[in-house]
């Protein structure tokens, strides 16, 4: 039912509607205050800009020539391309500030921290097939014979129809729960801080939301990886920040105030 090709009637219909939905509240989001740094804010707002300027039309385009841009965009074939690497220094770097958050916190948050941290470091991973696309090894004869693209990875096991499936549901669900966070008047305590980011910052909730709009058309496949690589790279990173925030050690009274 999903497939690759621009034209596919079901993916078009659930990109437009996504992004009917998602657009306002992205837009929303980015004009009301939040207490994001600036410099961090700066970064993924300039992503939003890239997209739809820079990134999607040259990702047409590339598609529309037979992969034209093989340094950009790399290959359906093969794990390459800036875009790619990209991809996979985001969610590395995600990995990393979730291993930095679990040493901050203790008990139910510390291991959620390490499954965050362990699940972004397995898609960075498998986003380069495990470095075959960096060191260029060639691949055991199991994976070889037996994975759709050859390659040394575990989602090429999949049926693309699975995989395009998936992401379309994966897409659906960071919508609603992106909106029910950010409107629910609950504090909903229960929920684990990885997405405070999602109810507090102005920037990460429009990231999310632009990746749920790209993963509903399987033609966009490489630019909602790198789009929600960067989600989860601002919301680690807007964590760090406001632990280390929290962290530090508040001022001592004044003396006048100690006396009285």
């Amino acid at each position: 039912m999903l497939d690759g090709t621009l034209e596919n009637p079901l993916a078009l219909i659930l990109l437009v509607v996504t992004a009917i939905i998602a657009g306002p509240f992205a837009l929303w989001s980015l004009l009301r205050k939040g207490d994001d740094p600036r410099w961090l804010a700066a970064l993924g707002m300039a992503l939003l800009l890239l997209i739809p300027t820079v990134l999607l039309p040259l990702h047409v385009l590339n598609v529309a020539t037979g992969e034209s841009m093989l340094w950009l965009f790399g290959r359906e074939a093969a794990d390459t391309g800036v875009v790619e690497f990209a991809t996979f220094s985001l969610f590395a770097c995600a990995a990393g500030l979730g291993l930095w958050l679990a040493r901050a916190h203790n008990g139910f948050e510390r291991f959620a921290y390490l499954i965050t941290a362990a699940v972004a470091g397995a898609i960075a991973g498998e986003e380069v097939s495990w470095g075959q696309w960096i060191f260029h090894w060639a691949s055991p004869t199991y994976f070889a014979d037996s994975n759709l693209q050859g390659e040394t990875n575990a989602h090429n096991f999949l049926g693309p129809g699975f995989i395009e499936s998936g992401y379309a549901i994966a897409g659906a669900a960071i919508l609603v729960l992106g909106l029910a966070l950010r409107f629910s008047r609950r504090t909903m305590v229960w929920l684990p801080s990885q997405v405070r980011p999602l109810r507090e910052s102005r920037v990460c909730l429009s990231l999310a939301l632009c990746a749920a709009v790209l993963m509903q058309h399987p033609f966009l496949q490489e630019l909602s990886e790198l789009v929600l690589a960067a989600a989860a790279a601002y919301a680690m990173a807007w964590l760090a920040i406001d632990a280390a925030r929290r962290a530090q050690p508040r001022g001592h009274p004044a003396p006048s105030a100690q006396a009285a």
